[in-house]
């Protein structure tokens, strides 16, 4: 997977308002996951190139929106292709 991703953890009522943000911003190329809706927790998967720019536009509405990045959740689980594959990959990788 050429995706880098990252693991953000805010209240609920937020994540729409997040994808929605990243979703206008041009040449900002991030892929967002809703791993657990109750509990705020999402994953944005970046390209290479934009990862820096994804992480720094997320993390300048972190008073805003009471985002704060995390580390992948434990009970992490699938649900489609783009999450999905980062799972294998870490299951290759004994991650």
């Amino acid at each position: 997977m050429d995706c880098t991703p990252i693991f953000f953890r805010l209240p609920p009522r937020n994540i729409v308002q997040i994808k929605n943000i990243l979703e206008t911003y041009d040449g900002m190329t991030g892929e967002l996951r809703t791993l657990n809706a109750e509990k705020g927790e999402i994953v944005v998967f970046a390209m290479p190139d934009t990862e820096q720019n994804v992480r720094g536009l997320v993390l300048s509405l972190s008073e805003e929106l009471e985002i704060k990045e995390v580390e992948p959740p434990e009970d992490i689980k699938g649900g489609d292709w783009l999450l999905d594959s980062y799972l294998g990959e870490m299951k290759l990788k004994g991650t």
